[in-house]
């Protein structure tokens, strides 16, 4: 597979940080008592700083982005295999304010995890620590057991490699 250049992983960076950004605002709206924490999270414009200044790469931001969408696909149930109310209000929120749908803006990490494993090797701890969280999560069931038993292939051999 052909490497992206910067100014594609860049592209892929602020579409996710536009749905990032987005989701925030909501659920700060929807659950007051998170605004007290959004000082802990970088900015947009703090992380392309840190790539102009040659402290990160485009890679590592957009890693980094993808890794808290898939924090906030966790936390909200999202990725549940029977997500709770509140998300379905959150998905109707975020059409409502945006006018697009949250997957089509953010993707789903689940299929995300299904390439991987189809792939068969990681690239990156994100993308170990992506298939990992949905190992752990003793209610999945977006895996078959040949899927789970390939993924845990490939995070023995992840870690074997250090």
């Amino acid at each position: 597979m052909p490497r992206r250049t910067k100014e594609e992983i860049l592209q892929e960076f602020h579409r996710l940080s536009d749905a990032f950004e987005a989701a925030l605002d909501m659920h700060e709206d929807l659950c007051p008592e998170m605004r007290e924490h959004r000082h802990l999270v970088l900015t947009r414009d703090d992380m392309l700083k840190q790539v102009d200044n040659g402290k990160a790469t485009a890679s590592q931001i957009l890693s980094g982005t993808r890794e808290a969408v898939s924090d906030l696909f966790q936390g909200l149930g999202l990725d549940a295999a029977n997500p709770p109310p509140f998300a379905a209000e959150f998905l109707a929120e975020y059409r409502r304010t945006t006018g697009r749908d949250f997957f089509a803006d953010a993707g789903r990490p689940h299929q995300r995890v299904k390439s991987l494993i189809k792939r068969g090797t990681f690239t990156s701890d994100e993308e170990f620590r992506l298939v990992l969280r949905v190992l752990n999560d003793t209610d999945q069931a977006i895996l078959t057991p040949k899927q789970v038993e390939r993924a845990n292939g490939m995070l023995s051999a992840y870690e074997v490699a250090g």
